[in-house]
């Protein structure tokens, strides 16, 4: 309860005759701290406008694969595979793509973040000259949480883009199909 404690001490401050001092919380201390909090919220931007750039390769790539494979679905559909299978066959396929590369990327991520949270970057070399309260090392700090949901995200949005073209290139009849080029 830092505000209370804050407001219990200014009491005691003006109480005591202490009428020069003033208490204040170490976030209103600090101006580099309040830079901080307003850099949290830049990187959360930030991070979001690579998630969705991610995205669009995520979602390009399973397009355009699915679209160069018209000629397979041409072939299936023409011994017999039915358009609902079809699509499963490639919503099977995006999903255990999905899986693999999520779980790569998980495990690189992690494997880069948990080290920095033990280690960690010194920037006291950039920082040298500055007047900063706060040590000129910066931890990373993995939240498992957001990275189940960027997990879950990263499945979903790649097979979701593998169902759209899927159930288009299905309903194409085998013989166009077996023509595309």
């Amino acid at each position: 309860d830092i505000p209370g404690v804050r407001a219990a001490v200014q009491r005691v401050l003006a109480d005591g005759g202490w009428q020069g001092l003033s208490a204040r919380t170490w976030t209103e201390a600090s101006f580099f701290l309040a830079f901080f909090q307003v850099a949290e919220g830049l990187y959360f931007v930030l991070g979001l406008v690579f998630f969705l750039l991610a995205s669009t390769v995520l979602v390009n790539t399973t397009m355009m694969v699915v679209f160069e494979r018209t000629r397979e679905i041409g072939t299936v559909g023409a011994l017999g595979m039915t358009g609902r299978e079809i699509v499963r066959m490639f919503f099977l396929e995006a999903l255990a793509l999905a899986l693999l590369g999520a779980a790569g990327g998980v495990v690189l991520g992690l494997a880069i973040s948990i080290p920095m949270q033990v280690l960690g970057i010194d920037m006291s070399a950039a920082t040298q000259g500055m007047s900063i309260e706060v040590s000129g090392v910066i931890f990373a700090r993995p939240r498992l949480l957001t990275t189940a949901l960027i997990f879950v995200y990263a499945v979903a949005i790649s097979c979701l883009a593998a169902l759209l073209p899927a159930r288009r290139a299905a309903r194409v009849q085998p013989v166009e199909a077996l023509r595309a080029t």
